[in-house]
Parts: structure tokens; C-alpha cells; sequence
């Protein structure tokens, strides 16, 4: 119980940070907070397998995270300001907001997962990025057209495999688990 007190608190801290960041128009620390979170907890987010074990404040974060990134990002180019590192922004940016899609598909929650991939295709992602957001769009219109046939068809979600020997992942796997700091368990 107090250690899942812990994750929340951690959560909310990420989510403060960042709405405070953009209220000040400071950007970077934007990227930054969404870089921290993604470095600290990608053994999470790139295995799909752990999305029905995220607590619920996790997709509410990558929703914080997804919308101040996309205005910050309107925000570069509308002022027209030389960035150096909006490559590197946008590569964020499309990483978080596919996880954040990815969470909404596995919620079947198709509409929101459609306007999140159409934001997110505004931005000049690389064709590596533009494709993942691409499957996730024909999924989520295959599920959609599907569900208004009347036949139930469940998702799967982005899948990536792990690569490498089994008992390198058995050793990712356990400490995936001592350290998933925003997993329920």
C-alpha cells in the first residue's frame, strides 16, 4: 500500500512538472520531464503485456505529457525560432504519444486512440515513427469497423519482442518487476 502510495506520488510529480512547465513556456523542460520518464520506465511501456497492469493515473500522465509536447511543438513553429533539437523532440514526442495510444487501445477507447494518431501525424515524424503510428491506425479502424458490424474483435496493441538470450530477459523480466515503480504491482 506504500509503495503504490509512492508511485502515485512519483506520477503526479511527473504530471505537476510538466503542466508547470508549460504554463512558464519553458519547453525544454517539457522534453525534459518526458525524456526522464521515458528513460526511467521503457522497460514498462515497450512490452504491451504491461499495460493492463499500469495504474490508471499512468495513462493520465502520458495525456499530460502528449499535450503540452504537441503545443510545445506548435509553439516552436509558430514563432519560428531556430531549434536545434527538434528532431530530438519530436522523436519524443511520437514515442510518448504512441504509448499513450497504445494504453488507449488496449482501453478500447478507438476514438480517442484516432484523434490522438491524427495529432500526432501533423508533426514530421521519421518514416519509422509515421509507420508504427500508421499500424496503430489500421488497427484501430479495423477494430472500429468491427465493432459497428457487431462482431467483437479484440486488439492486441503494439507488440514489440524482446531480443536476446532467455536468461538475459528472465534477468530484464525480474527487474522489470523490483523496479516497475508505476506498475500496480
Amino acid at each position: 500500500e506504500e509503495l503504490i502510495k509512492k508511485k502515485r506520488q512519483i506520477i503526479k510529480d511527473f504530471q505537476f512538472g510538466a503542466e508547470f512547465a508549460e504554463k512558464l513556456e519553458q519547453h525544454w523542460v517539457v522534453f525534459d520531464g518526458a525524456v526522464t520518464l521515458w528513460n526511467c520506465y521503457l522497460h514498462v511501456f515497450k512490452n504491451s503485456l504491461n499495460d493492463g497492469k499500469l495504474l490508471n493515473e499512468t495513462k493520465e500522465l502520458l495525456r499530460v505529457f502528449f499535450e503540452c509536447m504537441k503545443n510545445s511543438i506548435m509553439n516552436i513553429e509558430k514563432r519560428m525560432v531556430a531549434d536545434y533539437d527538434l528532431d530530438s523532440k519530436i522523436q519524443v514526442y511520437g514515442h510518448i504519444t504512441l504509448v499513450y495510444a497504445r494504453l488507449l487501445e488496449h482501453d478500447r477507447n478507438f476514438e480517442e486512440v484516432k484523434a490522438v494518431t491524427d495529432a500526432l501525424l501533423l508533426a514530421p515524424l521519421s518514416a519509422q515513427t509515421r509507420k508504427m503510428v500508421n499500424s496503430a491506425r489500421a488497427r484501430v479502424f479495423a477494430s472500429l469497423e468491427n465493432d459497428s458490424q457487431g462482431v467483437s474483435k479484440k486488439t492486441k496493441g503494439l507488440q514489440i519482442q524482446p531480443k536476446g538470450s532467455h536468461l538475459f530477459i528472465l534477468f530484464y523480466f525480474g527487474l522489470c518487476l523490483f523496479f516497475g515503480f508505476i506498475s500496480r504491482e
